[in-house]
């Protein structure tokens, strides 16, 4: 683990807060529309997919309540898709529906701020990868599209009684790519490819996949510097084996 100080150990700036009218709109309301704008900023101009799951995970907010949020942020141009295999919802933070928000959940003496410095921000780091890199890269999502299909072809076998499927590719950006390149150049592509099948297999099981399955495999733990998603399941894989030759 990296050694970080951290000075303000507290998740929440009180100052800050003054910006948002707390009159109208709610903590979880302030919380899920930052959220919304830092995952946009990091996806890229383009709809983006994210497990209802893991954004109760991340931010804590009720199924229930966070269901009521995104209605009540649709009328404000929140806009969202179902789509893929499994009808998964995909967002897309525009900056017309940013400045509605902002007209009611800011404050008048914050607005114009507010919205300058929201078109601007950026979370992508300057990172980038060699053209030999990328090919290599690509080469291995390559063959996990192989292994992707495979775990979709038994998992249809097993419960629909039909082993016949359509060929998908998995969806990969930058930030995969990058994500992606650094997990094979730390551990080799067996291992990888092996986890891999395993967290599709879970996936398909929980009915719970969707074709940004690269990016949440891939994720990178900067504070960590691990990947605590393929860590799990790699994991896993370790343990039941060793279960399983403990009780042999």
């Amino acid at each position: 683990m990296k050694n970080t100080v951290d000075k303000h150990p507290l998740a929440v700036n009180f100052k800050k807060l003054l910006k948002y009218n707390l009159n109208l709109f709610s903590i979880d309301e302030v919380l899920f529309i930052e959220w919304l704008i830092v995952k946009q900023k990091c996806f890229g101009d383009d709809f983006f997919y994210y497990q209802t799951k893991r954004i109760i995970d991340e931010i804590g907010i009720k199924r229930s309540r966070l269901e009521t949020i995104r209605a009540k942020f649709l009328d404000y141009g929140l806009m969202i898709e179902r789509r893929g295999a499994l009808n998964m919802t995909h967002y897309y933070v525009n900056y017309d529906f940013i400045s509605n928000l902002a007209g009611d959940m800011i404050r008048r003496i914050y607005l114009e701020e507010f919205l300058s410095k929201v078109r601007t921000l950026n979370f992508k780091d300057a990172k980038s990868i060699s053209e030999e890199e990328r090919e290599m890269t690509l080469a291995l999502i390559t063959r996990m599209d192989s292994v992707y299909n495979e775990c979709r072809r038994v998992y249809n076998s097993l419960n629909h009684g039909s082993d016949l499927t359509l060929n998908a590719n998995l969806d990969y950006n930058n930030k995969s790519l990058y994500q992606m390149n650094m997990l094979r150049l730390r551990y080799n592509v067996d291992t990888i490819l092996e986890t891999f099948g395993f967290y599709i297999d879970n996936l398909l099981d929980e009915k719970d996949y969707t074709p940004h399955a690269l990016n949440n495999f891939s994720s990178y733990d900067s504070q960590l510097d691990g990947f605590p998603v393929f860590s799990h399941y790699c994991n896993k894989i370790f343990n039941d084996r060793s279960q399983l030759f403990l009780s042999s």
